[in-house]
C-alpha cells in the first residue's frame, strides 16, 4: 500500500511540473507592454514572429522566421478563425518561456462566389 502511495505522489509531482511550464499569452491586456518593459529582446523577436505569421502561410513561416532562438513554432495553416480579417493562433518558445497569441493575416479579403 505504501509504494501504491508512493508512486502515486511521485506521478502527482511529474504532472504538476509539467503543468507549470511557463506559458505567456500575448494577447492578454498589457502583456506586450510587461515584456517590452522586462525583456526588450524577446520583444523584438516577438514582433518579428508576429510580422512573419501575419504576412505568410505556416508553412512558409517556419522555413523564413528570422529569429534564431524561436523554437518549438507550431501553426496550423487550415485552422483560420473564421473572423473578418482572419486570425490564426501561433505558439512558440524563446529561451524555455512558451509564448501563445492570435495573429491578424494580412491577406487579400475574402469574396463571395456564387454557387452554380
Amino acid at each position: 500500500m505504501r509504494a501504491i502511495a508512493i508512486a502515486f505522489v511521485l506521478a502527482t509531482l511529474g504532472t504538476q511540473a509539467a503543468a507549470e511550464e511557463r506559458y505567456v499569452d500575448l494577447n492578454r491586456p498589457g502583456a506586450l507592454d510587461a515584456i517590452a518593459r522586462d525583456n526588450p529582446a524577446h520583444y523584438r523577436q516577438i514582433l518579428e514572429i508576429t510580422r512573419v505569421a501575419s504576412e505568410v502561410s505556416c508553412e512558409t513561416a517556419l522555413k523564413m522566421l528570422p529569429v534564431p532562438a524561436a523554437s518549438r513554432l507550431e501553426c496550423v495553416a487550415i485552422a483560420l478563425m473564421t473572423s473578418d480579417p482572419p486570425k490564426r493562433r501561433v505558439n512558440f518558445e524563446l529561451d524555455s518561456i512558451r509564448y501563445r497569441m492570435v495573429v491578424t493575416l494580412k491577406t487579400q479579403p475574402g469574396e463571395l462566389i456564387p454557387l452554380k
